[in-house]
């Protein structure tokens, strides 16, 4: 363990690696989603240029499996950034959570089983 700075509270606190939460953040803050919300709108909205995630966490902290969390779960907005993000199949660097390769791959892959299975998918 060492200390550490909340990146949003400036609160100082023990940082204890975990692979599911290893934000920059306070736990009383961690347990406010609604202001982590908040924050990484708000950093989000005043800067309007690409970012790599591991970009934004070292600004904000906000871990970046955090960060995933929220844009699939479509809590945060991104109106001016692109925020690279890996295909959930092959690991290549997308914007989506499935890379154009890997749709196409399967498309093609429904429509040859959907020749095989006797009634479609």
């Amino acid at each position: 363990m060492s200390l550490e700075t909340c990146r949003l509270c400036g609160d100082i606190f023990d940082f204890k690696y975990e692979y599911n939460n290893d934000s920059l953040l306070c736990q009383n803050c961690l347990m406010d989603e609604e202001k982590i919300i908040e924050y990484v709108q708000n950093f989000l909205d005043s800067n309007n240029s690409n970012m790599l995630r591991a970009q934004i966490y070292k600004k904000i902290g906000v871990s970046t499996r955090h960060l995933q969390q929220l844009l699939d779960e479509e809590k945060i907005k991104l109106d001016n950034i692109d925020i690279e993000t890996f295909c959930i199949s092959c690991g290549e660097i997308t914007n989506n959570q499935i890379c154009d390769k890997c749709k196409i791959t399967f498309k093609y892959e429904a429509s040859k089983l959907s020749k095989i299975l006797p009634n479609g998918l």
